[in-house]
């Protein structure tokens, strides 16, 4: 079948149809100027251009694998062996530059096509610690021995002694506390265990040069501290031959700055000791019941006639307290010992230096009491107490140019009351004591002025 169209006989309603069919079949993209000129700033943000560069440390000396990385994203490269790095960067970028040990910089670009950038060291992350070692200083990265340094931060405790204060502060030191009496409560130590036989084991004590025994050591006040190294293996001690077989404590004290204003540090600790865990002692009404019970089973085994040790009048008048002369009931330990002690410790630094002389000095106050009871009937002191006076000065003056005097001393007074018993044989007696065989004190009578 031939169909013919004649020309210009389409109506309108022919025509949408057609194009109705044409957009149908035919998707067709429409685009307009505004969205031509949208594509082209798209395309020409994401050209990126090449740019090379320069790394160097403070001196100028090129860094080998430096991370070089463009802000923001994850585009990056490292510097070769001479410090240089290529990399593509999208226009009006910037850079991160960081390397370890160095404070990270951070670049804008812009239009530039070679930069070139120094580090700066990060003082915080470099390995600068100075050890002090035999008759000099050391850095600590450079030290080939065995040498732990102790921050003088980590040794201020409440403690009454500088070497209880050691456990769990000093890796290789063991520290064992086996009293806590007043004046003698002391730690004895040891560097990596007793490594000599014989009764010297406690390590070489330096204290500015100048050896000290270890009742010294512990009586240093922390704050007058700058530095404390503990030398551990041969190679570190070698210098000191076999005084250092047990190892070596090494401690300098501080010093003032030259035009250093004047600093006042005061410290003042108020502290209670008590011990751990007490006993609880039975009265004695029950001790005395406890002490028959085992005189009978003791005459069960031995197959003996039971007679009791206490009798029944004994133990109710006790009980009933008749009369605490004739029928005691003491609890020795209370009676000996008090629930806790106050301490009281006072410190004072000064700190500070003029154009010629520099000057650090300290001075402590330790009071240090004891957990014995003091009757108040009794004239007799019986208290325990230990009192510390620590004096520390250290004086340098420059005279010229390639001279300078210096002095430094350290003064330690001592004031110790006890008993003449210790506090472990009172201790002893009043958990063994027979709380009912007699009474603690006895009635005054008229005309007695003298025991």
């Amino acid at each position: 079948m031939n169909c013919k169209v004649k020309q210009g006989c389409l109506t309108s309603e022919s025509c949408c149809i057609l194009l109705w069919l044409a957009f149908t079949l035919f998707p067709v993209s429409v685009v307009t100027a505004a969205d031509n000129r949208k594509i082209d700033e798209s395309q020409q943000k994401e050209v990126k251009a090449e740019m090379k560069g320069y790394v160097g440390d403070e001196n100028g000396e090129p860094v080998i694998g430096a991370t070089v990385l463009e802000s923001g994203t994850q585009n990056g490269v490292i510097t070769d062996v001479d410090g240089i790095f290529t990399i593509q960067l999208a226009k009006n970028a910037s850079l991160t530059i960081s390397y370890v040990g160095y404070q990270k910089k951070t670049v804008v670009v812009k239009d530039k096509k070679f930069i070139s950038v120094n580090l700066t060291p990060d003082r915080s992350m470099m390995l600068d610690e100075v050890v002090v070692v035999g008759f000099g200083k050391q850095k600590k990265e450079s030290l080939v021995g065995a040498v732990q340094a102790v921050k003088p931060e980590d040794l201020k405790m409440t403690s009454s002694n500088l070497s209880t204060s050691f456990a769990g502060n000093v890796p290789g030191i063991i520290a064992v506390q086996t009293q806590g009496e007043p004046g003698s409560d002391e730690a004895k130590f040891y560097i990596r265990g007793i490594s000599t036989f014989g009764s010297n084991t406690s390590p070489l004590i330096i204290l500015d040069g100048v050896e000290i025994n270890a009742t010294m050591m512990n009586n240093i006040p922390p704050e007058s501290i700058a530095s404390f190294s503990v030398l551990k293996d041969a190679t570190a001690t070698s210098l000191y031959g076999s005084r250092g077989a047990n190892g070596v404590i090494i401690v300098t004290t501080k010093q003032g700055q030259l035009s250093e204003k004047m600093s006042v540090d005061i410290r003042f600790d108020n502290t209670f000791s008590m011990p751990t865990y007490v006993q609880k002692m039975a009265d004695g009404p029950t001790y005395m019941d406890m002490y028959n019970e085992a005189v009978y089973n003791q005459a069960i085994a031995n197959n003996q006639e039971y007679e009791p040790f206490y009798s029944r009048d004994k133990i109710d008048k006790t009980r009933a307290n008749a009369n605490p002369y004739l029928f005691p009931n003491n609890d020795w330990y209370s009676m000996l010992f008090k629930d806790f002690a106050v301490n009281q410790n006072l410190n004072i630094s000064i700190k500070g230096g003029s154009k010629n002389v520099d000057y650090f000095l300290n001075a402590g106050i330790f009071y240090e009491n004891g957990i014995i009871r003091q009757p108040k009937e009794d004239k007799l002191d019986v208290g325990m107490r230990n009192k510390k006076y620590l004096f520390q000065s250290n004086v340098t003056a420059r005279v010229t140019s390639t001279t300078k005097v210096g002095l430094n001393m350290n003064t330690q007074l001592f004031y110790h009351h006890a008993p003449k018993t210790s506090t472990r044989n009172l201790f002893a007696y009043s958990m063994h004591g027979n709380p009912v065989r007699f009474p603690a004190t006895l009635p005054a009578e008229p005309g007695d002025t003298y025991i």
